[in-house]
This record gives C-alpha cells, structure tokens and sequence, in this order.
C-alpha cells in the first residue's frame, strides 16, 4: 500500500515483486502465514518486505479479521444419545476439526468457537446441522447420524456356529 517507485512515479507502477528465496506459500495447510518478498523499482533498487497471507480452503469462511474452518461429519448415534446440549455442542466443535484464526494477529483462536445452533436429534438417525460462531464469521456444517447395528436379513435354516472377532465398528 503506498509503496512508490524511486522515480516518484504512481503508486505501484514501475515494481516488480518476486518471492524471496522461493518461499512461495504452501497452499497445503490452511492459516496465516508469512512470506519474504522483494520490492525491486525500475532503477533496481530493492527492499525485503515480510507479508502476511492467510490460506483458506473450501470449509473455512471468514471476514476481514477473523477464519473460521469446520467439516461435516458423520456420528454413531451410541455415541450422542446420553449427551446433554452442552456436550453434544463440544462434541460438534471436536468432530468438525473446528480451528479459528484472527487474520490480523495471525493468532490461533480455536477455543473461541462456539455453536450457535443445531439441530441434531441425539435420538434419531439422519442429517442435521449446526452452525459453528468465531466472532462475526459463522459456518454451516452437516452432522451424519448413523446406527451401526449388525442385521441378518434372512437366516438360514441350518447355522453352524463359530467363532468370530469384529475388529472395528466401521
């Protein structure tokens, strides 16, 4: 912002910029982070600036200050159905992977998200939702609720019985 050539010229005309040591931002992670770039003007002078760039990905919203990340997910329903409101809504924040940024500090703020709403039926199985609150930024996730029972839909009339271990619920 306000950055001028040497020669007086317009605001930005007659710069080039060009990462510093090749630290181009990883687009892997999301967050804040900050890269070394190289002002140079059109007499070759240069200078390093430290710039601050904020990765998001497709479930992270944010404002101009704040990022809020949070994914769908899919729960046993075993595993809400004794749960109060307040612990279905801590459950929420820890299996959404909810993580939260102030843009400008570039401080981690996960503990400040909060559920605003949900609808989630610890009863029921089906799809609901809740929307996850980092200061003025909220986000809309999908909760799955699913029973895993094991069923035989048809039984044969001669069963030879075994032993057998179920390793996993999934």
């Amino acid at each position: 912002k306000n950055v001028f050539d040497s020669s007086g010229e317009t605001i930005g005309k007659g710069l080039t910029a060009s990462f510093v040591n090749g630290t181009i931002p990883s687009t892997s992670q999301v967050g804040r982070f900050t890269v070394d770039v190289r002002l140079t003007d059109s007499k070759s002078l240069s200078t390093i600036i430290n710039v601050a760039v904020f990765i998001k990905d497709d479930y992270t919203s944010n404002s101009s200050e704040f990022a809020l990340r949070a994914t769908d997910f899919d729960v046993d329903l075993k595993d809400i159905s004794q749960l109060n409101s307040i612990e279905l809504n801590q459950l929420i924040i820890i299996k959404s992977k909810a993580e939260g940024w102030n843009i400008t500090t570039g401080g981690v703020i996960s503990n400040q998200i909060t559920v605003l709403s949900t609808n989630v039926d610890n009863t029921n199985e089906g799809i609901y939702s809740a929307i996850l609150k980092l200061e003025d930024v909220t986000r809309t996730i999908n909760i799955k609720v699913i029973e895993r029972t094991l069923k035989f839909n048809k039984v044969p009339s001669n069963l030879c019985f075994l032993s057998s271990i179920i390793s996993s619920n999934e």
